[in-house]
């Protein structure tokens, strides 16, 4: 019974954090991102009933090795675009329906080596009533142009 109750206990846990975490809407992976450029970042995260408070993000992009190879974003974030706060909002003057979401409007250096990249959102929040931390990092690669 006890090992039942774990194991219940364990999926409600995978499926709150699951609810609150994010995802890069845009650019999408594989994008065109062009250097010397502004851009946008969009920050998406799904809706829940499970409260949370956002402690905040940080959007990253690194270069990858000439042979297409990235640093995993565990060991190295790279150039950092934003760091700061996160608050994502439904809008309702779009056409089509969105998560609950935040778009941020980043500046990429005219020196930032053209080619593959990996962009990364690092994101904290508190998570229930505890509360408990979720840290996550999510990543999608894009090209530099």
């Amino acid at each position: 019974m006890k090992f039942t109750s774990c194991i219940v206990f364990l999926f409600s846990l995978l499926s709150v954090s699951l609810a609150q975490s994010i995802v890069i809407g845009f650019p999408k992976p594989g994008a065109n991102v062009t250097a010397g450029a502004n851009f946008t970042v969009q920050v998406d995260r799904p809706n829940s009933l499970t409260g949370s408070t956002e402690v905040g993000i940080a959007i990253s992009i690194q270069p990858c090795a000439a042979r297409g190879e990235c640093i995993p974003p565990e060991d190295l974030l790279g150039f950092t675009l934003y760091a700061g706060s996160y608050n994502p909002q439904f809008h309702t003057n779009v056409s089509f329906s969105l998560p609950p979401h935040e778009n941020y409007t980043v500046a990429l250096p005219s020196s930032f080596a053209k080619g593959t990249a990996l962009l990364s959102v690092t994101h904290l929040s508190l998570v229930g009533a505890g509360p408990f931390p979720l840290f996550e990092i999510r990543n999608a690669t894009v090209n530099i142009v």
